[in-house]
């Protein structure tokens, strides 16, 4: 049933309206518990978070973060959650009737085994995780754990994505002779499901594949264009994963955006291996394109240029 919708209900309020009001709200049928992982800010400096957004990405805020299970990690890197507590799990939790939404950019040691709540689903930054939850009647901080109930929401509309898309590279790792890149700050969805490279403004495209241990992170597939990149401008087609199936499944959503010539033709700066360049912000997202057209897969928006 639609979460929260339940008090509407039972005050008599035409059935029309009460449906109307519940359509606006998330549908939060999933459930889980939380722990709390600690502040994720603090990882701002290094590369210890397992999607691969680290310190060779500008900008980056960790926040309102979280991990996921390990089974769903690795394809909902950079999706976004709205949740909210429903019941402690730990002696003295109770909720506070908030809710908050999270980004993903860490899996969990385990598997997300078990059945409904029992399943260890997140593992949430402290700032998240204290809005949502008291102990013994005072502010929870980063202890115990309790349930939650959660749905997968649009990293826009949430607020956690904000301004273009963000593409880098691993400093001082990048080959550029068939290079891997990374993704962050994805609008929509926030999951990719498909990435395509080309070096020659879209007229050739090669399909990349996303990285076992990096969710973030895509590599080059057998190699294909390799030996193209260096020196060219770099252009992007990216798929988002489909909202509704996340987060125990990314699949193609049919929504595309092309982003042409999204890096500089010196985008590796010195020219060699490896690459001294960082990252880059564009000056666009999934959402803000400046013209649509259809393609056999779905919605294809194309933009163009960096920020």
């Amino acid at each position: 049933f639609f979460f929260g919708c339940k008090n509407i209900l039972e005050t008599m309020t035409p059935l029309f309206w009460a449906m109307l009001i519940c359509s606006l709200q998330p549908l939060l049928a999933a459930t889980g518990y939380a722990s709390c992982y600690g502040n994720y800010q603090n990882h701002l400096g290094d590369n210890n978070v397992a999607c691969g957004m680290g310190n060779f990405m500008t900008g980056e805020d960790f926040t309102y973060t979280t991990a996921i299970c390990q089974t769903w990690a690795s394809t909902a890197c950079g999706s976004c959650y709205q949740v909210q507590c429903t019941g402690g799990k730990t002696a003295n939790v109770a909720c506070t009737g908030s809710t908050t939404n999270v980004r993903v950019i860490d899996t969990l040691g385990g598997a997300c085994t078990g059945t409904g709540q029992n399943v260890h689903v997140f593992d949430l930054s402290t700032v998240p995780y204290s809005a949502l939850a008291t102990e013994g009647g005072n502010p929870i901080g980063c202890s115990g754990e309790y349930y939650v109930e959660y749905s997968a929401v649009s990293c826009t509309t949430a607020g956690l994505v904000t301004g273009g898309l963000k593409i880098g590279l691993m400093q001082n790792q990048a080959d550029p002779w068939c290079p891997p890149f990374w993704f962050s700050n994805v609008g929509e969805a926030g999951g990719l499901w498909g990435v395509e490279v080309s070096p020659d403004s879209g007229t050739t495209w090669h399909r990349y594949t996303r990285n076992t241990g990096n969710g973030a992170r895509w590599d080059c597939t057998n190699m294909g264009g390799a030996g193209t990149y260096l020196n060219n401008p770099i252009s992007f087609r990216l798929e988002l994963c489909d909202i509704n199936q996340l987060p125990n499944t990314c699949a193609a959503s049919g929504v595309i955006q092309t982003f042409t010539n999204a890096l500089p033709s010196n985008w590796c700066a010195n020219g060699a291996s490896p690459c001294t360049s960082n990252s880059w912000q564009l000056s666009t997202n999934f959402g803000s394109g400046t013209s649509t057209t259809s393609s056999g897969t779905g919605t294809t928006t194309t933009s163009s240029g960096t920020s």
